[in-house]
């Protein structure tokens, strides 16, 4: 997860964590055998801050959110994603907005460029950006290995 639903980080690492042995549909859970085989990362999420340019990303340094956004927001502001520019003017970040999304985190192999980032993000979330409007996030990350 992105957004915080603990009362303190601890809390939210080992119910991740717990989540990510036991619930992740892409595998089969965690056998005790394997526990000492395994490596352990923790990214420690930065507020998301919303992306103005496109010259502000950079798949290095930043791991993005992207969301798809109703057509018009209530105040009649329109967020358009177009050949890689955006306009909008947008509230502030709101992770629990019903929409699509997904995340991507920074410094991964094989992405090198925006355009492959935001690709492979909306690729993840299920999201056309050809035909659906959207709004990117971009974070940095605090990385912990084991």
């Amino acid at each position: 997860t992105y957004l915080p639903t603990r009362k303190n980080i601890a809390e939210e690492i080992i119910q991740n964590a717990i989540a990510a042995a036991t619930e992740d549909y892409r595998f089969g859970p965690i056998q005790k055998r394997e526990l000492s085989s395994l490596s352990y990362t923790v990214y420690i999420l930065e507020k998301p801050e919303l992306v103005k340019d496109i010259k502000e990303l950079n798949p290095q340094k930043y791991g993005i959110i992207v969301k798809t956004t109703p057509i018009t927001y209530p105040d009649g502001t329109d967020v358009v994603f177009n050949e890689f520019s955006i306009h909008f003017t947008s509230p502030r970040f709101n992770g629990h907005f019903v929409s699509k999304s997904a995340l991507l985190l920074p410094d991964l192999a094989g992405i090198d460029t925006v355009e492959k980032q935001i690709s492979i993000t909306c690729r993840k979330g299920g999201i056309d950006p050809s035909k659906e409007k959207i709004i990117i996030y971009k974070f940095k990350v605090e990385k912990f290995e084991q």
